[in-house]
């Protein structure tokens, strides 16, 4: 995701913690790039958002709108929803993009 985010995406700063599943990473961007880490956020995050893997790529590739996912119960959002939308303008994945592992 990093690798597809438009420039903008390094002016995302709000520390963002990602719980997909049984995994737990956060990342946030400094201006010029964007930290990606494994593990809970170092601080209290801006905002957490919870799902499975596959509806996060679901988001992530446009297959489903935050407020779909919200309003089914398959992602909970922490935090400002007007961010977990620009979240996801900002970070996706082409819908051509093949997961290995969901």
């Amino acid at each position: 995701m990093r690798l597809t985010a438009p420039e903008e995406a390094a002016d995302f700063d709000t520390v963002t913690e990602l719980v997909l599943g049984a995994e737990t990473l956060w990342l946030q961007g400094d201006g010029e790039r964007v930290r990606i880490e494994i593990g809970p956020a170092p601080v209290k995050p801006g905002m957490r958002l919870t799902c499975e893997k596959a509806t996060f790529y679901a988001l992530a590739k446009g297959q489903v709108s935050v407020d779909d996912a919200v309003a089914s119960g398959d992602l909970v959002v922490d935090g400002n929803p007007d961010n977990a939308r620009l979240f996801f303008e900002l970070f996706n994945l082409p819908d051509d993009t093949h997961t290995t592992s969901q």
